[in-house]
């Protein structure tokens, strides 16, 4: 099975200075695009997106 071992994951949100406390304590949506190389889809791209409410407690998962 071949496949492609390169990656990329964008993560947006308000504070990152550490974005794998940020993913662990908030909750997050993803969403996912197809990978354009050369004209030809050859992939996809994941994004997560930060889910923090304005006020309350955090959960850590």
């Amino acid at each position: 099975m071949a496949f492609d071992v390169r990656s990329k994951v964008v993560v947006c949100g308000p504070d990152l200075s550490n974005p794998g406390q940020a993913l662990a304590t908030y909750g997050f949506t993803t969403r996912t695009e197809p990978y354009y190389r050369k004209g030809r889809v050859e992939g996809q791209r994941i994004g997560l997106a930060l889910v923090i409410p304005p006020e309350g407690r955090p959960t850590e998962y």
